[in-house]
Formats: C-alpha cells, sequence, structure tokens
C-alpha cells in the first residue's frame, strides 16, 4: 500500500530553494588585497587627472579613463563576486595602453629623427655615403 507524503507548502519551498542558494554560491570575504589594487589605481586616477586639467591632451584622459576602470574592477571585487567581468579589465587595459603610447610617441619620434640626423650628418662629412673607415 502507498502512503502519499505530505505535500510540501510554500515555506518549505522557499526554504529549499535558500539552501540551494547558499550551496551552489561561494562563500566570498572580504579581500584586501584587491582594495589595496584598487586604491593604488584610484591614485593613478588622481594623477592623471591633474595631469590632464594642465596639458588637455587626450592621451592622459585615456590614460585617466583606463586606470578609472581598471581601479573600479579591482574596488567591485574587493566585496563581492558580482560585478563586471574581466571585460572591464581587458577595456581598461587597452584604453590605458594606447594612452601611454600617445603620450610616449612624440618623445620616441623625436629621439628617432635626432638620431637620423646624427647619423645624415656623419655620412655627409665623410663625402659618401658609406660610413668613415678607421
Amino acid at each position: 500500500m502507498h502512503i502519499p507524503l505530505l505535500a510540501a507548502g510554500p515555506a518549505d519551498d522557499l526554504a529549499r530553494a535558500m539552501r540551494d542558494a547558499a550551496e551552489s554560491s561561494y562563500s566570498y570575504a572580504f579581500q584586501f588585497d584587491r582594495f589595496l589594487i584598487g586604491l593604488m589605481w584610484a591614485v593613478w586616477v588622481v594623477l592623471n587627472l591633474w595631469i590632464w586639467k594642465k596639458t588637455k591632451a587626450s592621451a592622459n584622459m585615456l590614460m585617466l579613463c583606463g586606470s578609472a576602470a581598471l581601479g573600479l574592477f579591482y574596488l567591485i571585487h574587493a566585496f563581492t563576486w558580482r560585478g563586471p567581468g574581466y571585460w572591464l579589465v581587458a577595456v581598461g587595459t587597452g584604453v590605458l595602453s594606447a594612452g601611454f603610447f600617445l603620450s610616449v610617441k612624440p618623445l620616441v619620434e623625436a629621439q628617432l629623427n635626432a638620431l637620423k640626423a646624427k647619423m645624415h650628418a656623419v655620412t655627409h662629412k665623410s663625402g659618401g655615403s658609406e660610413p668613415p673607415k678607421t
């Protein structure tokens, strides 16, 4: 003979759902190292903001935005697993790198042009296209 089980009520469904959620989610504690990394990126934001206010250069604005994205990611993830994924790190790093490239490019071009001019001056002093013989 089959004895029917008592039907589960709404309170039992809620308790089961809470237990399942607790078992499937990660237990998360505050991560101090991620908080410190987020604060370091916040310092980069402030420094780039100061530089951008003086120069109004787009390269510094890109570095400001990239460091802000990285700081936001690490500060959010210091407190919770929920939040933006690692795509924010990829975007922040790309924007920061583009800003750095644009800020360094004129300096590198100037040094390369100086080297080319020096080489051109040396080759024209000797009277030919060959380097001087020693």
